[in-house]
């Protein structure tokens, strides 16, 4: 039995498709409007979620910077660092510092301070090299006028331990750029002199190793107390 004739049923279809065409109208409208509206709004969150990151990443950053401060203040403690007018915090941060501007490990330092000066500050050479990382007088100075942001103009300024240290990274930076960033011949360099050290290589004599053999034992042996090997 038919409950609807033909003219009914195309009627019928008329009005669903009518409506559909409506509905998908009125969808289409609504998601365009919707698109548009989160369009202008993707930038922002865009650029709200790029501040966000580089805020992070600063924030971790410095709690890495200054965790490595904490382990070189400890390890200065260990090696019984004492000093008058500064802290050994101060030293472990001039040491962070300055290590991290020149693209340096800290760790390194503290082995060539162990090696030059075990960590006294007013030890001088029988040859005239002065402090913790044992500089003579003319090396400090001729690195000093090198740099805008330090100024050594007395010998005495040279137990300043903070000085001292500022000196002595950048005089090892300042090596290692002349053998072309070879760590192992600016290690060398630092204790015999990087002249007789561009001569010997120069005539394939053999390299002076003892210094260097020092500095790595004591590099090695710091990294043991800090837990790294």
């Amino acid at each position: 039995m038919n409950f609807f004739k033909g003219s009914e049923i195309k009627f019928l279809l008329i009005i669903i498709l009518i409506f559909t065409f409506i509905s998908s109208v009125s969808a289409h409208f609504y998601v365009s409007t919707q698109v548009k509206r989160f369009g202008n709004t993707i930038p922002q969150l865009k650029n709200s979620y790029k501040t966000l990151s580089a805020n992070i990443n600063k924030s971790k950053k410095k709690i890495s910077f200054y965790s490595l401060v904490i382990d070189i203040q400890q390890l200065l403690d260990e090696f019984g660092m004492n000093v008058s007018n500064y802290s050994t915090y101060d030293l472990a941060y001039t040491i962070a510092k300055e290590s991290k501007q020149h693209h340096i490990d800290p760790y390194l330092i503290l082995a060539m301070i162990k090696t030059e000066s075990s960590f006294r500050i007013k030890v001088v050479s029988y040859k005239g090299a002065v402090g913790l990382m044992q500089l003579l007088p003319d090396t400090a100075y001729y690195i000093s006028d090198k740099r805008s942001d330090l100024n050594l103009n007395k010998r005495h300024e040279l137990f300043d331990p903070v000085a001292n240290i500022r000196v002595g990274i950048n005089y090892f930076a300042y090596l290692k750029d002349k053998f072309n960033g070879n760590e192992k011949y600016a290690i060398m360099a630092y204790n015999f002199g990087p002249t007789n050290l561009k001569k010997y290589l120069a005539r394939n004599y053999s390299l002076p190793s003892f210094y260097y053999n020092r500095v790595m034992a004591s590099y090695k042996n710091i990294l043991k107390m800090n837990n790294q090997i």
